[in-house]
């Protein structure tokens, strides 16, 4: 009779090894990519992308994984509007500086229908996403979204469950990388990821 290793350790395994991973690339241009390849071991995801809110400012684009196409319809194009009517703009807004939150579940009824989904979401492809909002320091709240294209199936409720626990070590590292970097950074860094 053999020893099998229960599926809750393999994952334990395997996202300390990736927790092992994000602190060696904290403050490196190797933190985005390293935290999809850390989510990805444990849950189907096929890109991220990090934005940063202050108040009624501008948001900061901090990060993605995305090729260039899809970079200049889903991230520049959001920054020059429609994050106004994002579910995840509108929660930091409302206070919110902390957790794991899946789009569909934050998203007001009718989504589809909304004027955010007609003018931008519809556009980029996206099917899943889940942000963990962190706090960046300075006044800035970040959120960094994990998400699937439309091709892809949708989030079982195992695969929420696993982000949501794994949420908070997602966060304070996050937290961590962002908030060590000045605010002329941010707007260097926001600047030069719209002009990629």
């Amino acid at each position: 009779m053999t020893n099998q290793v229960p599926r809750r350790h393999l994952v334990l395994d395997s996202f300390s090894r990736s927790v092992v991973e994000l602190a060696q690339s904290l403050e490196t241009g190797n933190f985005v990519p390293t935290l999809l390849g850390a989510v990805q071991r444990i849950v189907h995801a096929e890109f991220v992308m990090v934005f940063g809110y202050r108040g009624s400012d501008q948001p900061l684009l901090l990060g993605d994984t995305l090729d260039r196409e899809r970079h200049r319809v889903i991230a520049e194009d959001y920054i020059n509007g429609p994050y106004l009517l994002d579910p995840f703009y509108q929660l930091v807004e409302d206070g919110r500086r902390e957790g794991c939150f899946r789009l569909h579940d934050i998203a007001p009824d009718r989504f589809r229908q909304s004027e955010y989904y007609r003018t931008h979401y519809k556009r980029t492809g996206i099917g899943e996403e889940v942000g963990f909002v962190f706090d960046a320091g300075r006044g800035v709240t970040g959120v960094t979204s994990v998400a699937r294209w439309t091709s892809s199936p949708a989030l079982a409720r195992d695969e929420l469950d696993l982000l949501q626990t794994i949420g908070p070590a997602i966060g304070a590292l996050c937290s961590r990388h962002w908030s060590r970097i000045s605010r002329a950074t941010l707007v260097a860094a926001s600047t030069a990821a719209a002009n990629a």
